[in-house]
């Protein structure tokens, strides 16, 4: 066992070469970047974070240019050479740093080299070419035979830009240059393909006349289009509603002042849209709920230019200021979009008449003996005294407004927004609706509650006091035409 042993560990250190692996993530180059540009002030060398084969490097290390070697002196500093050309690198001339092939260390480790570098010679570091302009811009509409014209800081070599220069999709084009070989122009051979997305690509395989690259790639795309007039906003006017979303939305000959609770409000442009951007450009502040429909030739063949519809869904406010805007990013079909946004502000009509509560009449006992309580004498101090039967503690009232509830929509809102609160005693059982009726062709709602308590009950002697609430404001009680009442009306019921 014991001679095993030392067999395997002479096996090993005698083969130690055969598990060696090379690193050569510290070796490092100057110009160390591809098509780096260099200058008089810098200087061309390879270092090792080991110690080297001097002549194993010398052997494999070069400056190349086009078709040969560059003659030079090649110097150490420790692990660094250092390579002087002689004589001196051309200005505007490509060349390559190379060193591939087999190079060993001092103590004959072999490390496989594939180092090739393209740089540039430049007095300056500033003589690259740039892109000083590309039309179109980028994301401009275009007409399908417009040029594109490119401009460059530094004369180019039109053969180069042949190589760097990409268009697509791919379309038939021409080439010219100014006598100062600094700007290009593009021309389709007939036409740009109509609603295509171009794009122009441009890469340092560009050089300019001393053959230095472009200092960046550039990227731009236009649209090319038959049509590249902006749309613009014709009108913006009222509109009769058809809750059905189907056209016509007539337009009435009328100003936003005059707008009417039920309308609609109809948007028509001079040019055929697109449905999604014209509807996401429109808003109205203050906000309203409400449903966006757009119209063209397919819904309403009458239709010359589309147009958008907002349909209020619970009525345009009265005596209300609205601001009506449509962004900028509103586009016809083509992709051009409006100039500007379009603005227009209006106070709603002041003409649909105020919702009144003209009385309240109370039943007592389902006598024929009425109590009005009047529109000036509604009291949350002022107690109105019922008196409630101890047998089914109900009571009747009967309230008179002054406009109409023809629906029932209309009717079941005005049903939910009345009740009667029970305030003392604490704790007290509030009454609650028993029956609905609506005489006299929906002005007067007749509601029975129950559940009343009566102030003299057997063994108990106590005063009740409830409260009877009517609901106003814009989300109270009101009619399909607008007419709401403008606050809560509150009245103080007492039962004897």
């Amino acid at each position: 066992m014991k001679s095993i042993l030392i067999i395997i560990f002479l096996f090993i250190f005698f083969s130690c070469d055969l598990v060696f692996i090379p690193d050569t993530s510290g070796i490092n180059t100057s110009p160390s970047n591809r098509n780096q540009i260099i200058t008089p002030a810098d200087r061309i060398s390879i270092s090792f974070n080991f110690d080297v084969s001097r002549l194993t490097v010398e052997n494999i290390f070069q400056i190349k240019s086009i078709g040969s070697s560059v003659n030079g002196i090649k110097e150490w500093d420790n692990n660094t050479m250092y390579f002087t050309p002689r004589p001196e690198l051309s200005y505007g001339q490509r060349y390559v740093l190379s060193c591939s092939g087999k190079i060993k260390d001092t103590e004959d480790h072999k490390y496989e080299l594939n180092i090739e570098v393209p740089f540039y010679y430049s007095t300056s570091q500033t003589g690259l070419p740039i892109v000083l302009s590309i039309t179109p811009s980028a994301g401009a509409h275009v007409n399908v035979t417009e040029q594109i014209v490119i401009t460059f800081s530094n004369p180019i070599e039109p053969w180069s830009f042949k190589e760097g220069f990409s268009l697509t999709p791919n379309t038939d084009y021409n080439i010219s240059w100014n006598a100062e070989a600094t700007t290009v122009t593009i021309t389709p051979d007939d036409e740009w393909t109509n609603l295509a997305v171009y794009t122009v690509k441009l890469t340092d395989s560009i050089k300019d006349i001393n053959g230095l690259p472009l200092a960046s790639n550039s990227e731009t795309s236009f649209v090319a289009s038959s049509d590249t007039v902006n749309p613009s906003v014709i009108s913006v006017l009222p509109a009769i509603t058809d809750w059905t979303g189907e056209p016509p939305f007539c337009r009435l000959e009328v100003l936003l002042n005059n707008i009417a609770y039920d309308n609609s409000i109809r948007i028509d442009f001079s040019e055929e849209m697109d449905p999604d951007t014209a509807k996401s450009a429109l808003s109205i502040t203050p906000n309203l709920n409400g449903t966006k429909v757009f119209i063209d030739g397919s819904l309403d063949p009458a239709v010359e230019y589309s147009y958008l519809v907002f349909i209020p869904s619970s009525g345009i406010e009265m005596n209300t200021a609205y601001t009506i805007t449509i962004k900028n990013t509103a586009e016809d079909i083509y992709g051009n979009t409006l100039l500007d946004d379009y603005i227009v502000r209006f106070t709603s009509s002041t003409s649909i008449p105020r919702l009144h509560l003209y009385s309240i009449n109370v039943d007592e006992d389902n006598s024929d003996t009425d109590f009005p309580i009047n529109e000036s004498e509604y009291s949350t101090n002022n107690e109105a005294n019922i008196t409630v039967s101890e047998v089914d503690n109900e009571y009747t009232f009967t309230f008179e407004f002054s406009e109409s509830f023809s629906t029932n929509s209309e009717r079941i809102s005005v049903q939910e927004n009345i009740d009667i609160t029970c305030i003392f005693p604490v704790g007290g059982i509030s009454p609650s609706k028993k029956t609905y009726s609506w005489p006299d062709g929906g002005t007067t709602i007749v509601i029975t509650f129950t559940n009343f308590q009566p102030a003299h009950q057997p063994n108990i002697e106590n005063e009740y006091y409830y409260m009877l609430e009517l609901k106003g404001g814009t989300n109270g009680i009101r009619n399909n035409t607008g007419s709401y009442l403008e606050e809560d009306i509150l009245q103080l019921l007492k039962t004897n």
